[in-house]
Protein backbone atom coordinates (compact mmCIF):
# COMPACT_ATOMS: atom_id res chain seq x y z
CA UNK A 1 0.00 0.00 0.00
CA UNK A 2 1.33 3.34 -1.13
CA UNK A 3 2.05 5.99 1.72
CA UNK A 4 0.81 8.70 -1.41
CA UNK A 5 -2.54 10.02 -1.02
CA UNK A 6 -2.92 11.73 -4.33
CA UNK A 7 -6.20 14.08 -3.48
CA UNK A 8 -3.32 15.91 -2.18
CA UNK A 9 -1.16 16.63 -4.84
CA UNK A 10 -0.26 19.93 -5.23
CA UNK A 11 -0.53 21.22 -9.34
CA UNK A 12 1.73 24.04 -8.97
CA UNK A 13 5.08 21.72 -7.33
CA UNK A 14 3.55 18.85 -10.06
CA UNK A 15 4.36 21.05 -12.86
CA UNK A 16 7.54 22.27 -11.66
CA UNK A 17 8.91 19.06 -11.35
CA UNK A 18 7.75 17.90 -15.12
CA UNK A 19 9.44 21.09 -16.36
CA UNK A 20 12.50 19.84 -14.62
CA UNK A 21 12.65 16.28 -16.05
CA UNK A 22 11.28 17.65 -19.83
CA UNK A 23 14.75 20.16 -19.05
CA UNK A 24 17.04 17.36 -17.55
CA UNK A 25 16.01 14.94 -20.44
CA UNK A 26 16.33 17.43 -23.29
CA UNK A 27 19.85 18.57 -21.79
CA UNK A 28 20.85 14.54 -22.16
CA UNK A 29 19.65 14.28 -25.49
CA UNK A 30 21.74 17.68 -26.36
CA UNK A 31 24.56 16.42 -25.15
CA UNK A 32 24.27 12.71 -26.30
CA UNK A 33 24.51 11.82 -30.27
CA UNK A 34 25.72 14.49 -32.28
CA UNK A 35 23.96 12.78 -35.53
CA UNK A 36 20.80 12.40 -34.23
CA UNK A 37 17.89 14.70 -34.58
CA UNK A 38 16.93 14.29 -31.14
CA UNK A 39 19.81 16.95 -30.80
CA UNK A 40 17.39 19.47 -32.66
CA UNK A 41 14.53 18.65 -30.60
CA UNK A 42 16.71 19.37 -27.31
CA UNK A 43 17.92 22.37 -28.34
CA UNK A 44 14.60 23.39 -29.25
CA UNK A 45 13.18 22.59 -25.99
CA UNK A 46 16.02 24.05 -24.05
CA UNK A 47 15.69 27.28 -25.95
CA UNK A 48 11.73 27.23 -24.95
CA UNK A 49 12.76 26.28 -21.07
CA UNK A 50 15.25 29.59 -21.32
CA UNK A 51 12.57 31.71 -22.95
CA UNK A 52 9.66 30.82 -20.34
CA UNK A 53 12.35 31.37 -17.34
CA UNK A 54 13.63 34.62 -18.65
CA UNK A 55 9.55 35.73 -19.15
CA UNK A 56 8.50 34.41 -15.92
CA UNK A 57 11.59 36.74 -14.30
CA UNK A 58 10.45 40.10 -16.42
CA UNK A 59 6.68 39.10 -15.53
CA UNK A 60 8.05 39.76 -11.94
CA UNK A 61 10.07 42.34 -12.26
CA UNK A 62 7.26 44.06 -14.36
CA UNK A 63 4.92 42.90 -11.07
CA UNK A 64 7.72 44.97 -8.67
CA UNK A 65 8.21 41.36 -6.78
CA UNK A 66 10.20 41.71 -3.85
CA UNK A 67 13.90 40.62 -4.39
CA UNK A 68 13.71 37.33 -2.51
CA UNK A 69 10.93 35.97 -4.89
CA UNK A 70 12.59 37.23 -7.63
CA UNK A 71 15.50 35.24 -6.64
CA UNK A 72 12.82 31.98 -6.06
CA UNK A 73 11.83 32.46 -10.02
CA UNK A 74 15.09 32.44 -11.14
CA UNK A 75 16.21 29.71 -9.31
CA UNK A 76 14.03 27.32 -10.96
Amino acid sequence: QSSVDFRQVDPERAEAQAERRLFQTARRYFYGNPFSLALVYAFCKLKQYEVSHVTRVLEGMRMMLPEEELLAVAAL
